[in-house]
C-alpha cells in the first residue's frame, strides 16, 4: 500500500529519488498512527466508551512522544503491546475501579517519570542534547498539567477525564519503568 501511494507520488512529481527515503518513512509512520487511533477507536467502541477512548489516545499519544520509555523493536510487537494497554486501559474503565487508587498509581508513576524523563530505548536514535533538554522540560510540564487536570477531574466528577487521563498517564509510567529497569539490566551484564 505504502508502495502503491509513493509510486503515485512519484508520478505526479512530488517525490523525487532525492526524498523518496524520508517520504516513505513519513508514509509508513502516518499508516501505522492512522492504524493505532482505528484500533483504539474499535476497542472504545466495543467498551461503549469512544469520548474516554479519545482521551486515552491523545494523551497516550502525546506523552510518549515526549517522554519516552519502552520501545518495542519491531512495529508489529509496539503494536500489539499498544493494543494489549488500550483494551485493559478500556477494560478498568468500564469496571469502575477505585478512583483513589488509580490517583495514587498515577500520582507514584508521575514522579517517576518527573525523575527520569525523556527516557530513551535502545532501539531509537538518542536524543541530542538540545533534544534532550527540552524534552525533559516539555515532560515535566506535561506531567504537572496532566496530574494537576486529573485532580480537578476526580474532584469535580468529571470522569469521562479522570480516568483516561490517569490510565494513559499509568501506561506512559510503565513503558518508562521497563525502559529503565532493561537499560539498568543491561548496564549490569556489561560490567559482568
Amino acid at each position: 500500500m505504502i508502495d502503491w501511494i509513493l509510486e503515485i507520488l512519484k508520478e505526479s512529481g512530488a517525490v523525487g529519488n532525492n526524498n523518496e527515503t524520508i517520504v516513505k518513512y513519513g508514509l509508513q509512520k502516518a499508516g501505522s498512527f492512522l492504524l493505532d487511533l482505528i484500533i483504539t477507536f474499535i476497542c472504545a467502541a466495543f467498551f461503549g466508551i469512544p469520548i474516554e477512548g479519545l482521551v486515552f489516545w491523545i494523551v497516550l499519544f502525546v506523552q510518549r512522544m515526549y517522554i519516552g520509555g519502552y520501545h518495542a523493536k519491531t512495529q508489529l510487537r509496539c503494536l500489539f503491546i499498544s493494543w494489549i494497554v488500550t483494551i485493559i486501559s478500556f477494560w478498568i474503565i468500564k469496571m469502575d475501579m477505585s478512583d483513589r487508587v488509580l490517583l495514587y498509581m498515577m500520582g507514584v508513576v508521575t514522579i517517576i517519570i518527573w525523575l527520569a524523563a525523556p527516557v530513551e530505548a535502545e532501539n531509537k536514535k538518542p536524543l541530542s542534547e538540545r533534544e534532550r533538554v527540552l524534552y525533559r522540560k516539555i515532560g515535566k510540564w506535561m506531567m504537572g498539567i496532566c496530574f494537576m487536570v486529573a485532580v480537578i477531574a476526580k474532584s469535580i466528577h468529571l470522569y469521562v477525564i479522570f480516568k483516561p487521563l490517569a490510565l494513559a498517564t499509568i501506561g506512559t509510567g510503565l513503558g518508562v519503568i521497563i525502559a529503565l529497569v532493561l537499560k539498568y539490566q543491561k548496564a549490569g551484564n556489561c560490567r559482568k
